[in-house]
């Protein structure tokens, strides 16, 4: 977080004074964009004002907005315009301010998501037509790429989706996500899917000694399966979630497959702990709902408790859980099997 608040002052600078902007808009302004989104996990344990400051500092070094096109005409114009659109979301959510329900933000927040929502929704059409037109002509390492946009889409999709709506005059902390959340199972399901095939993809490469993937937007499967993890609502889907996150053991970007799966294991902890003391005391907030679970003193204790410390940890208390089977090689030879358009049941 340190280097990103020091690169986005130095950019900012770059950018009053330089006269090729160009550069930095095409080169080192998604960049910064890229590694913002990454941040997201930690940025959530800080205060309001920080992270309001944190957005403000983002959109005043953001590139040239890009347009989505009615069709991609390569995965690198995909990732970007999915990062742009992405990228406006979280800084909205960062912007919110919590205390207050949806209703109650300012103008300018509601309109910011209400565009970025829009353009998450073309970048999904755009990237549909993208598949059926040229998936014949994609190598197996783009066809994996493929997946990989599609998993962080359907995860940003779910981020902004389950936000309370108008009606809901509770404070948006905490406010009924995980009731909502309920309707987005299939979309956790194509995150499932799509993570299987590319990690039994990485399995076989390795096994014929050939690289792993390299087509990232830097964030890879680590923070998606973090979130299923976290949010999803049916817990076998959230333990194939951290089965699947034990088998791919690897950094990407800021995020640590071993200190990830250690702080979930301990998000659930609190978790079951706040049901089984809200079954005994019935405690509810003053609309007579029961208290969530982001209310109580544990808020931001696992983030806090877990990063900033070094990531060499101990997997033996989490690798509980059976690995599923390994899904043959053909299975992720070609876009059909991969799911990119498939009902996510397949």
């Amino acid at each position: 977080m340190v280097h990103l608040q020091s690169g986005l002052r130095i950019l900012r600078d770059m950018k009053r004074s330089s006269t090729g902007n160009h550069i930095i808009q095409d080169k080192i302004a998604p960049l910064f964009m890229r590694l913002s989104m990454q941040s997201i996990i930690y940025v959530e344990t800080k205060s309001t004002h920080y992270k309001t400051a944190l957005a403000r500092a983002l959109m005043e070094v953001s590139g040239k907005e890009m347009i989505i096109s009615e069709e991609f005409e390569s995965l690198e114009e995909a990732r970007n315009t999915l990062n742009q659109a992405a990228g406006g979301l979280f800084e909205v959510f960062y912007m919110w301010d919590d205390d207050l329900p949806v209703v109650l933000q300012s103008p300018e927040n509601l309109a910011t998501f209400d565009k970025y929502m829009c353009q998450l929704s073309l970048w999904n059409l755009a990237f549909e037509k993208f598949v059926v037109s040229k998936s014949q002509d994609l190598a197996s390492r783009e066809i994996q790429g493929a997946a990989l946009l599609k998993i962080h889409y359907t995860t940003a999709k779910i981020m902004a989706s389950v936000l309370p709506d108008l009606s809901d005059t509770r404070a948006m902390f905490g406010a009924g996500i995980t009731e909502i959340s309920m309707e987005y199972l299939d979309d956790f399901q194509i995150i499932i899917n799509l993570s299987r095939s590319l990690i039994a993809a990485a399995e076989q490469d390795t096994k014929k000694g050939k690289p792993p993937l390299t087509f990232s937007s830097d964030l890879g499967l680590i923070g998606p399966l973090y979130y299923v993890c976290i949010n999803c609502p049916t817990v076998s889907i959230q333990k194939t979630a951290m089965e699947l996150l034990l088998r791919c053991p690897r950094r990407e970007g800021m995020w640590d497959s071993f200190v990830v799966a250690q702080m979930i294991q301990q998000y659930w902890e609190f978790l079951a702990r706040h049901r089984e003391a809200n079954e005994v005391s019935m405690e509810v907030d003053e609309f007579g709902f029961p208290v969530p679970f982001k209310d109580i003193s544990d808020q931001g204790s696992v983030h806090l408790a877990f990063f900033g410390r070094p990531t060499e940890t101990n997997m033996t208390d989490v690798s509980y859980f059976p690995p599923p089977e390994v899904t043959p090689l053909e299975s992720v030879s070609s876009p059909s099997p991969l799911g990119l358009r498939s009902n996510p049941a397949t």
